[in-house]
């Protein structure tokens, strides 16, 4: 609703795990991949619409959340 892309590159703790990294531009098809990601943990990135660019301040977040 607020992302044109969003993205998520990822990679589980279980061991022999391989990094994923998915990908959804806009619509509700996505893709997946292996991703490159080296140490454990999820880092998910959204490219902001330009409608949505307030969202970008903490205190706006805050609170939204709040509410």
């Amino acid at each position: 609703m607020v992302a044109d892309k969003v993205t998520i590159n990822t990679l589980s703790y279980q061991e022999d795990a391989e990094p994923v990294f998915w990908e959804c531009d806009d619509g509700t098809e996505f893709t997946m991949s292996t991703g490159d990601r080296d140490v454990h943990g999820t880092e998910i990135t959204l490219y902001l619409n330009e409608d949505s660019y307030e969202f970008a301040n903490e205190y706006r977040i805050k609170e939204v959340l709040q509410k």
